[in-house]
């Protein structure tokens, strides 16, 4: 049995404890979103006994796969220097196509059917409303906000986010909750800086700088309205 979209109903959430301890011999298959069922207050997730599994966006070696390009793919894993140089300029025009549709699984299935950036773009525009309407009520604004930043952050020089290019009087504390529900979300990851370069990692990192980079490099080329012939075209000064 599958329970799609499960975060909408508590009640099925906490039937698979049930169905673990008193009907093992069922196979159940959920899929939904981690954060809706942490919305719901009063309902409590069934540790242990089900067995979660994380599903991400598609590499860019699997965005090569879903392309038909599976010679190239294999080369890429393998991982040899000499032989990817002599594919370099398959490899980057690839790598082209890839940060533009990105990795979402329905906008790279949609452009590898029609081979229509337009298209792909379509879905992006789609996706990305959805995020902008299941956004809390009572923090829409700031989380709006905060989010249309991002690739005006990304774009500047800045070492790391910085609240005022939000808005003048913009305070880390206004944001906290906002930014919390992106990325707990896993619309925005958060990247620390750190001052030094040991293992493990985590030990060296200044909480105080970080960077927001977006889920999808496709879907914030689409928030950035970056168009396809800055990409794919070549620049003309340059080759002059």
């Amino acid at each position: 049995m599958i329970f799609d979209e499960i975060q909408e109903c508590p009640s099925a959430l906490t039937s698979l404890k049930y169905f673990c301890e008193e009907v093992p011999e069922y196979s159940i298959a959920c899929a939904g979103s981690f954060l809706g069922i942490a919305l719901h207050e009063g309902t409590s997730y069934p540790v242990g006994k089900v067995e979660p599994l994380t599903l991400y966006l598609l590499s860019f070696t699997e965005f090569l796969l879903a392309l038909g390009e599976k010679a190239l793919a294999k080369r890429l894993t393998e991982g040899k220097a000499e032989i990817l140089r002599l594919h370099s300029e398959a490899y980057v025009s690839l790598l082209k196509k890839y940060l533009y549709v990105g990795g979402m699984p329905e906008a790279t299935l949609t452009f590898a059917e029609t081979g229509s950036y337009a298209e792909a773009r379509r879905i992006q525009a789609g996706l990305l409303e959805m995020y902008d309407q299941d956004a809390p009520i009572a923090h829409v604004p700031r989380i709006r906000v905060l989010w249309s930043s991002i690739p005006e952050q990304l774009a500047k020089e800045n070492k790391k986010f910085v609240y005022a290019e939000i808005a003048k009087s913009a305070r880390a504390r206004e944001y906290e909750t906002a930014m919390m529900w992106l990325l707990d979300t896993g619309i925005l990851y958060k990247v620390n800086r750190v001052t030094a370069v040991r293992h493990p990692l985590r030990s060296c990192s200044d909480e105080k700088a970080f960077k927001l980079c977006g889920l999808d490099v496709g879907l914030l080329s689409c928030m950035s309205g970056l168009d396809k012939d800055a990409l794919f075209e070549e620049n003309k000064a340059a080759a002059a």
